[in-house]
């Protein structure tokens, strides 16, 4: 079984590697420290990504109307595909 770094690492690589094909590398990255220290100094926005009694589709719509618009549409399509994986812990 992998481990939870493998697997963070492989997403954050996709991720990355399609930012950089966009040319959007250099906004995703500063939109990664503002996610991480968002999540950091919101013990509310942690708490609800670890709840895995919250239906993914509800998880999925209140990240689009907390972040749509906000970031990137890559980005905004990455929480939603951790999400819809169950991998919003990562």
């Amino acid at each position: 079984m992998a481990k939870s770094t493998d697997i963070s690492y492989r997403y954050a690589n996709a991720w990355l590697d399609a930012a950089d094909e966009l040319d959007l590398l250099k906004q995703v990255r500063e939109e990664i420290g503002d996610l991480q220290s968002l999540i950091h100094d919101s013990e509310e926005l942690a708490d609800f990504l670890k709840d895995r009694s919250i239906p993914r589709d509800a998880k999925q719509r209140i990240l689009s109307e907390i972040f749509e618009g906000k970031v990137q549409g890559i980005t905004h399509n990455f929480l939603l595909l951790l999400v819809s994986k169950q991998r919003e812990h990562l």
